[in-house]
Protein backbone atom coordinates (compact mmCIF):
# COMPACT_ATOMS: atom_id res chain seq x y z
CA UNK A 1 0.00 0.00 0.00
CA UNK A 2 1.35 3.42 -0.95
CA UNK A 3 0.35 6.40 1.17
CA UNK A 4 0.47 9.93 -0.09
CA UNK A 5 -0.33 13.28 1.38
CA UNK A 6 -1.81 16.14 -0.56
CA UNK A 7 -2.39 19.65 0.66
CA UNK A 8 -5.40 21.67 -0.39
CA UNK A 9 -3.24 24.81 -0.55
CA UNK A 10 0.20 25.53 -2.06
CA UNK A 11 2.95 24.38 0.36
CA UNK A 12 6.59 25.42 0.54
CA UNK A 13 9.70 24.30 2.40
CA UNK A 14 12.28 26.59 3.96
CA UNK A 15 15.56 24.78 3.33
CA UNK A 16 17.51 27.53 5.03
CA UNK A 17 16.49 30.57 6.98
CA UNK A 18 19.82 32.31 7.20
CA UNK A 19 21.47 35.11 5.31
CA UNK A 20 23.97 33.63 2.91
CA UNK A 21 26.94 35.12 1.15
CA UNK A 22 26.23 34.60 -2.55
CA UNK A 23 29.63 33.25 -3.64
CA UNK A 24 29.69 30.67 -0.81
CA UNK A 25 26.17 29.43 -1.48
CA UNK A 26 26.44 28.75 -5.22
CA UNK A 27 27.19 25.01 -4.92
CA UNK A 28 24.59 24.40 -2.20
CA UNK A 29 21.97 26.27 -4.16
CA UNK A 30 22.67 24.15 -7.23
CA UNK A 31 22.25 20.96 -5.19
CA UNK A 32 19.02 22.28 -3.65
CA UNK A 33 17.68 23.15 -7.11
CA UNK A 34 18.51 19.65 -8.39
CA UNK A 35 16.75 18.03 -5.41
CA UNK A 36 13.69 20.22 -5.94
CA UNK A 37 13.59 19.29 -9.63
CA UNK A 38 13.78 15.55 -8.87
CA UNK A 39 10.96 15.95 -6.34
CA UNK A 40 8.86 17.96 -8.80
CA UNK A 41 9.11 21.16 -6.77
CA UNK A 42 9.89 24.74 -7.71
CA UNK A 43 13.14 26.03 -6.17
CA UNK A 44 13.14 29.73 -5.27
CA UNK A 45 15.85 31.88 -3.79
CA UNK A 46 14.86 35.07 -2.01
CA UNK A 47 17.30 37.81 -2.95
CA UNK A 48 17.40 40.77 -0.58
CA UNK A 49 19.25 43.98 -1.33
CA UNK A 50 21.05 45.98 1.35
CA UNK A 51 18.27 48.59 1.60
CA UNK A 52 15.52 46.01 2.17
CA UNK A 53 17.68 44.20 4.73
CA UNK A 54 18.41 47.43 6.59
CA UNK A 55 14.69 48.31 6.72
CA UNK A 56 13.90 44.83 8.08
CA UNK A 57 16.69 45.21 10.64
CA UNK A 58 15.27 48.52 11.86
CA UNK A 59 11.74 47.04 12.11
CA UNK A 60 13.08 44.09 14.09
CA UNK A 61 15.15 46.26 16.43
CA UNK A 62 12.14 48.47 17.13
CA UNK A 63 9.85 45.53 17.82
CA UNK A 64 12.38 43.80 20.08
CA UNK A 65 13.24 46.94 22.04
CA UNK A 66 15.42 45.63 24.86
CA UNK A 67 16.09 42.17 23.45
CA UNK A 68 18.97 41.59 21.07
CA UNK A 69 17.72 40.79 17.55
CA UNK A 70 19.15 37.79 15.72
CA UNK A 71 20.02 37.71 12.04
CA UNK A 72 17.77 34.64 11.91
CA UNK A 73 14.72 36.68 12.92
CA UNK A 74 15.31 39.14 10.11
CA UNK A 75 15.76 36.29 7.63
CA UNK A 76 12.55 34.63 8.82
CA UNK A 77 10.67 37.89 8.42
CA UNK A 78 11.94 38.40 4.88
CA UNK A 79 11.39 34.75 3.87
CA UNK A 80 7.83 34.71 5.21
CA UNK A 81 7.07 37.94 3.40
CA UNK A 82 8.37 36.58 0.09
CA UNK A 83 6.78 33.14 0.51
CA UNK A 84 3.34 34.54 1.31
CA UNK A 85 3.05 35.80 -2.26
CA UNK A 86 3.02 32.21 -3.61
CA UNK A 87 2.12 29.72 -0.86
CA UNK A 88 -0.15 29.34 2.16
CA UNK A 89 1.77 26.78 4.26
CA UNK A 90 5.44 26.10 4.83
CA UNK A 91 7.49 23.28 6.35
CA UNK A 92 10.42 24.57 8.37
CA UNK A 93 13.40 22.86 9.93
CA UNK A 94 14.04 25.42 12.63
CA UNK A 95 15.95 24.13 15.63
CA UNK A 96 17.45 21.01 14.03
CA UNK A 97 20.95 22.49 13.97
CA UNK A 98 20.60 23.93 17.45
CA UNK A 99 19.49 20.66 19.03
CA UNK A 100 21.75 18.26 17.12
CA UNK A 101 25.12 20.10 17.07
CA UNK A 102 24.63 21.07 13.44
CA UNK A 103 26.64 24.18 14.14
CA UNK A 104 30.31 23.77 14.91
CA UNK A 105 30.18 26.87 17.12
CA UNK A 106 29.59 24.77 20.24
CA UNK A 107 32.70 22.76 19.46
CA UNK A 108 34.96 25.82 19.45
CA UNK A 109 36.50 26.12 22.96
CA UNK A 110 37.34 29.83 22.56
CA UNK A 111 33.76 30.71 21.68
CA UNK A 112 31.97 28.96 24.55
CA UNK A 113 33.90 30.40 27.50
CA UNK A 114 31.32 33.16 27.91
CA UNK A 115 27.79 33.93 26.74
CA UNK A 116 29.00 37.34 25.55
CA UNK A 117 31.44 35.68 23.11
CA UNK A 118 28.62 33.57 21.68
CA UNK A 119 26.36 36.62 21.29
CA UNK A 120 29.21 38.49 19.63
CA UNK A 121 29.75 35.59 17.23
CA UNK A 122 26.05 35.19 16.39
CA UNK A 123 25.68 38.90 15.86
CA UNK A 124 23.04 40.98 17.56
CA UNK A 125 21.43 44.33 17.24
CA UNK A 126 22.54 46.21 20.35
CA UNK A 127 19.64 46.97 22.68
CA UNK A 128 18.93 50.57 23.57
CA UNK A 129 20.74 51.90 26.60
CA UNK A 130 17.62 53.61 27.94
CA UNK A 131 17.22 51.30 30.92
CA UNK A 132 20.73 50.00 31.46
CA UNK A 133 24.23 51.34 31.02
CA UNK A 134 25.97 48.22 29.64
CA UNK A 135 23.43 45.84 28.03
CA UNK A 136 26.10 43.34 26.88
CA UNK A 137 27.43 42.98 30.44
CA UNK A 138 23.88 42.66 31.75
CA UNK A 139 22.98 39.84 29.35
CA UNK A 140 26.29 38.09 29.95
CA UNK A 141 25.62 38.13 33.71
CA UNK A 142 22.00 36.99 33.30
CA UNK A 143 22.92 34.12 30.97
CA UNK A 144 25.81 32.96 33.17
CA UNK A 145 23.60 33.03 36.26
CA UNK A 146 20.78 31.22 34.45
CA UNK A 147 23.03 28.32 33.42
CA UNK A 148 24.54 28.12 36.91
CA UNK A 149 21.05 27.82 38.44
CA UNK A 150 20.53 24.78 36.19
CA UNK A 151 23.69 23.27 37.68
CA UNK A 152 26.11 24.14 34.89
CA UNK A 153 29.39 25.98 35.36
CA UNK A 154 31.90 27.83 33.21
CA UNK A 155 35.05 26.21 34.64
CA UNK A 156 36.03 23.54 32.10
CA UNK A 157 35.52 23.17 28.38
CA UNK A 158 33.02 20.35 28.91
CA UNK A 159 31.05 22.32 31.51
CA UNK A 160 31.07 25.41 29.27
CA UNK A 161 29.62 23.36 26.41
CA UNK A 162 26.88 22.09 28.72
CA UNK A 163 26.21 25.60 30.04
CA UNK A 164 25.97 27.00 26.51
CA UNK A 165 23.69 24.11 25.50
CA UNK A 166 21.53 24.95 28.51
CA UNK A 167 21.14 28.54 27.28
CA UNK A 168 20.33 27.39 23.76
CA UNK A 169 17.80 24.81 24.91
CA UNK A 170 16.04 26.83 27.61
CA UNK A 171 16.28 30.42 26.37
CA UNK A 172 17.29 30.87 22.76
CA UNK A 173 15.63 27.88 21.10
CA UNK A 174 12.10 28.65 22.36
CA UNK A 175 12.57 32.21 21.18
CA UNK A 176 13.76 31.07 17.76
CA UNK A 177 10.70 28.86 17.35
CA UNK A 178 8.37 31.54 18.73
CA UNK A 179 9.63 34.24 16.39
CA UNK A 180 9.48 31.86 13.44
CA UNK A 181 5.80 31.30 14.19
CA UNK A 182 5.20 35.04 14.59
CA UNK A 183 6.70 35.83 11.18
CA UNK A 184 4.73 33.07 9.48
CA UNK A 185 1.48 34.15 11.10
CA UNK A 186 2.11 37.84 10.35
CA UNK A 187 2.15 36.91 6.65
CA UNK A 188 -0.86 34.54 6.86
CA UNK A 189 1.28 31.41 6.50
CA UNK A 190 0.72 28.17 8.36
CA UNK A 191 3.92 26.57 9.61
Amino acid sequence: MVASLRADVPVGVFLSGGVKVAHREKRRSTVRAEVAKVDGCVHSIVHVDADAYEKALVRKAQSNDLICAWEQEISQQLLAEAASEQIKAVLVGDAADETHFGYSLLLNPERITSPSLMLEFLGTVPPRRTFMEEPADYFNYRYRTFAEKWGDSWKTEESQRLAMSCLIYHLWLPRLLHYGDIHLMAHLLEG
